[in-house]
């Protein structure tokens, strides 16, 4: 399925700006190319910017009080391993 093209008006100074472009060490093939990097960079940006934002105590507090990830002194898991190793040695 082709998606509907449409027509962006844009400056012929911003049409230059786009096709000398570049992203990396490649230069768009079309204006579609240019502007969908364009837009991927920006969402790339964004959320670096947002995950800069969060402070990492409280973001382990969250995910342990969700039940995501254990708790610091949560160690079940552990607990078992050990518990049925030495029930092995007995």
């Amino acid at each position: 399925m082709t998606e509907g093209m449409t027509t962006v008006a844009v400056s012929t100074n911003t049409r230059d700006r786009l096709r000398a472009t570049r992203f990396g060490t490649r230069r768009p093939k079309s204006m579609e190319d240019a502007l969908v990097a364009l837009l991927d960079e920006h969402e790339r940006a964004e959320l670096r910017a947002a995950f800069e934002e969060i402070d990492p105590d409280e973001y382990q507090a969250a995910q342990v009080e969700d039940g995501l990830v254990p708790g610091v002194t949560d160690y079940g898991v552990e607990d078992a391993i050990l518990d049925a190793q030495e029930s092995g040695k007995r």
